[in-house]
């Protein structure tokens, strides 16, 4: 492909820098190029590249992608919801890590005298592929599970969903999940209420359990569960924390979950 985009710039030239090489037809929205994204990695090619709207043809004039300095870098995608994330050219495979959604914080049955639990941790999970170039411009589908809603007064907050990543296009050789975490217990007028467990151990690659949420505290104003410090913490996160707890005002939901790929 050429080194570099044509100046002033053209889509065309775009996509046979930055488009890619596999079967898949190359994208023909300009919002498909933002650097950082599954096609323009970060690098001193394609500093002029924005990572948000507005972007125009002529951000990537005399653009170019180098391997060299621009990979291993990081795509992370922490809003709950589906969608599919393209291989980019030149990629010798990935590191997957997932993160199931935290639980939300429990309510309080007796508003002002006693404390909910905090809601557990999302589970994590961990692997890598390899692959060669005819992997390149193929697709690999995720799911990021939602975060738990919080506990109204009287009830527990609502479990963490799971996250999830499958084969798109690309067959990956199994399928990886990583399980929400609980929601924090109701708070009850003799005392705090237990915090959630963490969520469990996925399958599909390197499991760890998430954290459950820390217990609310006996006795009037009270501290929540502080489910939101028991996120499990890697090199692209954390995501996935558990809801504090009832504690003299409305209790938290968990944060949603999150899958991030680092292209190598």
């Amino acid at each position: 492909m050429p080194g570099s985009v044509n100046s002033p710039a053209d889509l065309n030239s775009v996509i046979s820098v930055f488009g890619p090489l596999g079967p898949s037809p190359a994208p023909r929205d300009l919002s498909a190029y933002y650097r950082g994204g599954p096609y323009v990695p970060s690098g001193p090619g394609t500093a002029s590249i924005p990572t948000t709207a507005p972007i125009i043809l002529s951000h990537f004039a005399g653009a170019y992608y180098t391997t060299g300095t621009t990979f291993p870098y990081s795509v992370v995608y922490n809003v709950a919801g589906s969608g599919s994330v393209t291989i980019p050219n030149c990629s010798t495979g990935t590191i997957i890590e997932i993160w199931g959604g935290g639980g939300g914080g429990g309510g309080s049955a007796i508003p002002a005298c006693t404390c909910g639990g905090g809601g557990g941790s999302g589970s994590f999970l961990y692997n890598r592929f390899t692959w060669g170039s005819c992997a390149w411009g193929k697709t690999i589908d995720y799911i990021v599970g939602c975060g738990g809603g919080a506990g109204i007064p009287g009830n527990n907050g609502a479990l963490g969903q799971t996250s999830i990543v499958s084969s798109g296009t690309y067959n990956i050789p199994t399928v990886m999940d990583a399980p929400g975490g609980h929601g924090g217990h109701d708070g009850t007028f003799s005392g705090g209420a237990p915090g959630g467990a963490g969520g469990s151990a996925g399958i599909g690659g390197t499991a760890t359990a998430g954290n459950p949420g820390s217990p609310g505290i006996s006795g009037l104003f009270g501290d929540g569960g502080a489910g939101i410090t028991t996120c499990i913490t890697s090199v692209t996160g954390p995501y996935g924390c558990g809801g504090n707890g009832y504690s003299g005002g409305p209790s938290q939901p968990g944060t949603p979950g999150a899958v991030a790929f680092t292209w190598e």
